[in-house]
């Protein structure tokens, strides 16, 4: 028997509501050593444990041709652990100084991402996400460091040292109070190097 309007809009309700995922803010200056640390070993391990319960906005306040390529890529790729890949490809280019366009050497095996519109992108819109992401971030009154991750309603969290890792994964888990995806409180072990913030 097919399904009334009133009760297709009632299940995709339901289906929202059992699948909410929280949306974060990432605001980054590439060019530090400190976010590329971040961005080759903590990130991954964030988004290995949290998967698609986070949707992540991201903000590059650096280099702006450099700051544009990277959040073009970003908004074509449209899945984040595919764009954890990308990002740590990305950072391992920049800490070994490698002069590559990030959309040619970093796009993850198994998706396309058309040429022409990150491209686009880049020559038209590139300058404005800069612009912007560099107006949003001076607002931020809690933090000037980077990388600084906003999780709504004026919280923010930044990543320092290999030593609150943890913390800031279990930051993010807070925000789905009672409803705490099962990595929250089973995360996988750490990567080499790293210690569980005290």
């Amino acid at each position: 028997m097919a399904l009334s309007i009133k009760q297709l809009v009632s299940i995709s309700i339901v289906l929202n509501i059992c699948v909410a995922w929280k949306p974060i803010t990432l605001y980054s200056d590439f060019g530090s050593s400190i976010d590329q640390e971040f961005f080759i070993k903590v990130y991954p391990w964030i988004v290995n444990n949290m998967g698609h319960e986070i949707r992540v906005s991201y903000n590059f306040i650096g280099s702006g041709l450099d700051s544009s390529r990277l959040m073009c890529a970003l908004r074509n790729i449209k899945n984040i652990l595919y764009e954890s890949q990308f990002l740590m490809c990305a950072a391992n280019l920049y800490f070994l100084r490698r002069e590559y366009d990030v959309f040619y050497h970093c796009i993850p095996d198994g998706i396309d991402v058309p040429l022409k519109p990150y491209s686009t992108c880049v020559q038209k819109q590139g300058p404005s996400l800069v612009r912007h992401s560099i107006k949003t971030f001076d607002r931020i009154q809690n933090s000037k460091n980077t990388p600084l991750i906003d999780l709504g309603h004026r919280q923010y969290t930044s990543y320092k040292t290999f030593d609150n890792a943890a913390m800031i994964l279990e930051t993010i888990c807070k925000l789905f109070g009672r409803n705490r995806p099962i990595r929250c409180d089973n995360p996988s072990v750490l990567p080499t190097g790293y210690s569980s913030s005290e």
